[in-house]
């Protein structure tokens, strides 16, 4: 890159790529924002296995890119992985991508997230979701129809839940990570308590050894094909909905 010191950077979205580049324009001396509709790494990137499984790639310029994407895992790995990479890569190839594992977030997706590390052969030793049990709970008796689909899937959760309990893994609320240091790689994170809000409970941090960071988000929605379909959004802070384009009536 030439010379772009002073120079002012917008960059659009703040997952993986969008945060590559301010990085690296950052460090190139340019001043940087960063603007996305949600929060970092809160859609694709957080979900995604970052093209490090080869088992479900057919042989091509994919398979060749997860292939070379394995090989530089361990050279770039800085040991804090998204949710989705962390799973795909333990059901899916039975690698561990840690052995002190701490999985941080929120939402029912750490669970099954939680049980996959342990069965690749982690050592899973806490997980903490950032909502309260308070606001969890009330969360769940706004949406009556979530919990009646998730009584369909009692035995899965069951599942999880016994194979935490099995491990003595404990799962603590109102509770995140908000650091993680070391050289060149984890060695440990600072955890601290969260008041409803997610905002910092001052002197509740407390520092864990850890050689891995596993954090996952929830899932957030992706609406362009239904906005481009002309669909009707619905709920609140869904905001205006397109007119149909021709033919895209009855989606």
């Amino acid at each position: 890159m030439g010379s772009v010191g002073g120079t002012r950077v917008v960059v659009l979205g703040a997952g993986i790529v969008g945060s590559a580049c301010a990085r690296e324009l950052a460090l190139a001396g340019c001043t940087v924002t960063v603007v996305d509709r949600g929060g970092p790494a809160a859609a694709t990137t957080s979900h995604s296995e970052g093209n490090v499984l080869v088992s479900d790639k057919s042989p091509g310029p994919e398979l060749r890119l997860a292939q070379l994407s394995r090989r530089l895992w361990p050279e770039i790995l800085a040991d804090v992985v998204t949710a989705g990479a962390a799973q795909a890569l333990a059901k899916g190839e039975r690698v561990a991508v840690g052995d002190r594992m701490v999985v941080a977030g929120s939402g029912p997706f750490l669970l099954p997230v939680a049980a996959s590390l342990l069965e690749a052969g982690s050592r899973v030793l806490e997980v903490l979701e950032a909502n309260t049990s308070g606001t969890v709970a009330r969360g769940w008796s706004r949406r009556p129809s979530q919990p009646a689909g998730l009584l369909g899937r009692a035995g899965e959760l069951a599942g999880y839940t016994w194979t935490l309990g099995r491990e003595r893994v404990p799962y603590r609320f109102g509770r995140t990570v908000i650091e993680a240091r070391g050289e060149g790689r984890v060695e440990e994170v600072v955890t601290a308590r969260l008041r409803p809000d997610w905002s910092v409970v001052p002197g509740s941090e407390r520092v864990r050894p850890a050689d891995a960071l596993c954090v996952g988000h929830g899932f957030s929605p992706q609406l362009e094909l239904p906005l481009a379909a002309g669909c009707a959004l619905r709920g609140p802070g869904a905001g205006p909905s397109p007119d149909p384009p021709s033919g895209g009536q009855g989606a």
